[in-house]
Parts: structure tokens; C-alpha cells; sequence
């Protein structure tokens, strides 16, 4: 199975470039900014002492119902999109973790959030949704929001480079069990990575082995559950990848 390896090897198939750059944008807009949606509302528990909990409920209020939720993503949009230009990445083909980590750092992501905190804050006090002193107190301790900020996004990379290792793993016993011509433990191993890539970065080579091992599956079932493929069969899964 050689031409196998080669292909599941292979970082140039052809997996929609407006499909990758899709999931790009719904990784940073949903996971990234829950994340980041997260960690401010740990930070300010962190900062504010219990008997301030009514005005801390009014805090979260205006950070998630009057506007920021907008803010966040149009920040974390401009950030990575800078990061992107910043790294010569021009499209959502991003190649690793380590990458998309320089993209987020290099667009400012947290000093953008920093700047955009500090507006929802003043935007709070001078509505009324909290007081002056409260405000201060905010601003002053702000680095424990902005440190938590960036230990949940370096955590949530770590996790995503779990993942692809996992991913890896079981695209190996995948191929195995399609050498040993077992269909059952073929699917229960894509069950597996379905899991994983449902959490998953937008790394296209990534992408392109699971859409390669999916199609090919789909194929051997489409043939009577033959194993018997012919390498024209197996090129025909690359290029419906």
C-alpha cells in the first residue's frame, strides 16, 4: 500500500481552498472567541470581591448583551487577518500550531482585546452599569484579565497540537485495519477522528488525510465492501479530497 502512504504523506491534495478558509474563520470567530469570552469572565471574578456580585453580574451583562460579542470577533477578524498579512499567510491554509500562534501574535490579538476591554469598561461606567471606583478597580488589575486571556489561548493550542497527534494515531490504525481488510475497525477508528476534528485547528494537511481516509472508506463500501482497489480507485479518492 505504498501509494497509500504517499498520498495520506502527501500536504498538497486538493481540498477546497474556500472550505479551509471557512473553517478558519469559524475556528477564530467561535472557538477563539468563547475562549477569550471565557477568560474575561474569570478575570474580572478574580478581580472583584464577593460583594461586589451584583455589579458583577451587571459587568457580564454589558460585556456579553450590549455589544462586545460583535467587538470580539471584529477584533479577533482585523487581529488575525494583520497576523496573516504580517506572516505571509494569504489565505486559511494554515501548516501548524506554532504558525497560527505567531499569526495571533504578531496581529496584537491581546492588545487589541486590551484596548477593546478598556472601551466596554468606560462604555459600562458611563452608563451606569457600574460605578467610577469599580471601573478603577477594573483597569487597575487589568493584567490578570489580560494574563488569564493568554494562558487560555496558549492552553487551547496546546490542546489543538493534542489533537493532531491523536489525529495522527489513529490515522496510523486506520491504515493498518485497512491492510488487514477490517471495515468494522476501520470505522470505529474514523468515529475516533471525526471526535478530534470536531475541535480541531484549521491545518489543511490535516484535513486533507481525514477527507482521503473518508472517501476512500465511503469507496469500499460503495464496491461491496472490495478491498480489491485498483490505484486509479485510490486516485480518485485523493482527488475527491
Amino acid at each position: 500500500m505504498k501509494i497509500l502512504d504517499n498520498v495520506l504523506n502527501n500536504n498538497k491534495l486538493n481540498n477546497s481552498l474556500s472550505e479551509i478558509e471557512e473553517k478558519s474563520q469559524n475556528f477564530f470567530q467561535t472557538h477563539l472567541g468563547q475562549i477569550v469570552n471565557k477568560a474575561i469572565d474569570f478575570g474580572i471574578k478574580a478581580i472583584l470581591p464577593d460583594w461586589l456580585e451584583d455589579e458583577l453580574i451587571e459587568i457580564k451583562n454589558s460585556v456579553l448583551n450590549d455589544g462586545f460579542k460583535e467587538g470580539l470577533q471584529l477584533a479577533i477578524n482585523k487581529a488575525i487577518d494583520m497576523g496573516k498579512a504580517i506572516e505571509g499567510i494569504f489565505t486559511g491554509n494554515f501548516e501548524s500550531i506554532s504558525q497560527i500562534k505567531d499569526v495571533i501574535k504578531s496581529g496584537g490579538l491581546l492588545d487589541t482585546i486590551s484596548k477593546l476591554l478598556d472601551n466596554v469598561i468606560n462604555w459600562a461606567k458611563d452608563n451606569k452599569k457600574i460605578n467610577a471606583g469599580t471601573a478603577r478597580l477594573i483597569k487597575a488589575n487589568k493584567n490578570i484579565i489580560m494574563q488569564n486571556i493568554e494562558n487560555s489561548i496558549d492552553n487551547s493550542l496546546l490542546e489543538q497540537a493534542g489533537a493532531i497527534e491523536k489525529i495522527n494515531g489513529y490515522i496510523e490504525q486506520w491504515k493498518k485495519h485497512f491492510e488487514n481488510q477490517d471495515l468494522t475497525n476501520m470505522k470505529k477508528t474514523y468515529n475516533k477522528i471525526e471526535k478530534q476534528m470536531e475541535k480541531m485547528a484549521p491545518i489543511q494537511s490535516i484535513f486533507d488525510k481525514v477527507e482521503y481516509v473518508e472517501n476512500l472508506e465511503q469507496l469500499i463500501e460503495n464496491n461491496g465492501n472490495n478491498f480489491q482497489l485498483t490505484e486509479e480507485e485510490l486516485e480518485l479518492a485523493k482527488m475527491l479530497a
